[in-house]
């Protein structure tokens, strides 16, 4: 490396005080004379006295450069953990270096053994997921035009309110509905029937009795009849001609039921022995006939204002669901749901009948538009969060708003001011326990519910606690599955 320096180069040169140099005496010797002949103006550095004397011994420039205690002392304590002699002989010295390095070397030992248990022993971190604390938040705001300045409106601002706004939208509906004008010619079906009783009786029964079919039909017998005891030895029968009701036992018209089929069974109604024992039953002779309708079409000027009318009644029993579902896009605005605040104004009707038109149907349709009221989401949500905020919670905080839930209750108008007016409105409000803070003292519990507990069993007296929804455990190092028992050594997140 010498060769390389130019002639007559100032340098300064230091060599590693355990270089294989300083053990070789003869090699001074060479060194000086190669620097001789090189003509080279070298200082060499050095840090003990033995070196000093080395390059002082053949004439070379030296200068000796004392190190700081804390280096010596470094190198020290390197010398010692390389070769345990080297222990031996700083100690044997008995000065306050060799104490220094003492005290050193325990000191080394003791945070290398703490440092080594901190990093074996077993450490626990827990993860909590707070649970959901649903608690419903049900309020009376006061709702006034968007267009209103509220300063000049409302003297005193002490109450939560929510500017609304007006809009309109188009609504049109059509409806086809029968027009034919039905014409009943009824004649009551009337045919004979025979009786077979099998009771040890002979029974009779007085005019107007009335008989029943299994579906409901009514009949009565025109006269009074004895109904003798029918045996195979005695097969007696009594034939009595009926007549069928316009009515059933459910008291709507029968029409074309009283037309009943040939062997058809008629019971006695409120008589036990024919309606649940079946031992006086009267079956049909014949097929029963007498029941007609005849229709005619024509179109009236009352069936076309029928259909208009019937059209707009439509409408305003639907306009609520017509609006949700037109703006059930619009994401950012909430529709106030009563009929009051929504008003329905009719532009046209049209018709494709004509009066006196020979037709079975009619079909009509009515276009018009529909005013509603509606507030901005963000508005409702901003005034939830103002009511909360004057309600503050110490043990809990606010996680979120379940939109979802919101829920107009019942409108009251302000009879003084129609413009202006109150709502209560619910909203499930979703809060979470303040592990952070832990106003409750959870925590340390928690700590000392679990010390010493497996992974499994930890876990499962944590879900106990109201507060905790889910919970992870980790251990470092990862073979562990026993939690600590130094509190310490519990982290909870």
């Amino acid at each position: 490396m010498l060769k390389k320096i130019p002639p007559y180069k100032k340098v300064e040169i230091f060599i590693d005080n355990k270089h294989e140099l300083f053990n070789h005496k003869r090699w001074s010797q060479q060194l000086a004379e190669l620097i001789k002949e090189q003509h080279i103006n070298a200082t060499f550095l050095v840090t003990t006295k033995d070196h000093f004397a080395y390059f002082n011994d053949v004439w070379l420039s030296v200068r000796y450069k004392k190190k700081a205690w804390i280096w010596w002392l470094i190198e020290t304590v390197k010398e010692i953990i390389a070769s345990p002699s080297a222990s031996k002989q700083i100690l044997n010295k008995k000065n306050t270096k060799s104490y220094l390095v003492l005290a050193t070397e325990i000191a080394v030992l003791i945070l290398f053994g703490t440092f080594f248990w901190w990093l074996i022993s077993p450490k626990a971190t827990l993860t909590i997921t707070p649970a959901n604390q649903i608690v419903p938040i049900i309020y009376q705001y006061w709702f006034y035009p968007a267009w209103w300045d509220i300063l000049s409106r409302f003297e005193h601002l002490d109450k939560i309110i929510i500017p609304y706004y007006t809009a309109s939208i188009p609504y049109n509906q059509d409806m086809t509905i029968d027009v034919q004008d039905v014409v009943y010619t009824y004649t009551q079906a009337r045919w004979t029937v025979s009786f077979e009783n099998t009771l040890s009786d002979e029974i009779s029964l007085v005019w107007w009795t009335q008989l029943v079919t299994t579906w409901g039909v009514l009949f009565t017998i025109d006269s009074r009849v004895n109904i003798p005891w029918w045996t195979q030895e005695n097969p007696w029968k009594a034939t009595m001609t009926v007549t069928a009701r316009p009515s059933g036992e459910d008291g709507l018209p029968v029409w074309e039921k009283s037309n009943i089929p040939r062997s058809t069974a008629l019971y006695i109604k409120n008589l036990p022995a024919s309606i649940e024992e079946q031992r006086v039953v009267a079956y049909a002779s014949s097929n029963f006939s007498g029941w007609s309708t005849t229709w005619k079409w024509t179109v009236l000027q009352n069936d076309i204002d029928l259909i208009e009318q019937q059209i707009i009644a439509s409408m305003r029993r639907n306009k609520v669901n017509h609006l949700k579902e037109q703006i059930r896009n619009k994401d950012d605005i909430l529709l106030i749901p009563y009929d009051e605040l929504m008003d329905l104004r009719i532009e046209r009707f049209v018709s494709t009948s004509t009066v006196w038109e020979s037709a079975t149907f009619v079909h009509g349709a009515v276009s018009g538009r529909v005013s509603y009221t509606y507030i901005y989401r963000k508005d409702f949500l901003d005034a939830v969060h103002t009511f909360i905020s004057q309600r503050p919670q110490n043990n809990k905080y606010l996680h979120a708003l379940d939109e979802q839930s919101i829920l107009f209750h019942e409108f009251r108008p302000n009879s003084e001011h129609e413009e202006y007016f109150r709502i209560p409105i619910s909203i499930n409000s979703i809060w979470h326990y303040t592990f952070q803070d832990d106003y409750m003292w959870i925590i340390d519990s928690m700590i000392h519910a679990i010390a010493w507990k497996r992974r499994t069993e930890a876990r499962n007296i944590l879900l106990e606690y109201p507060q905790v929804r889910d919970v992870i455990i980790r251990f470092s190092p990862r073979w562990y599955d026993t939690l600590p028992t130094d509190p310490q050594r519990i982290t909870i997140k």
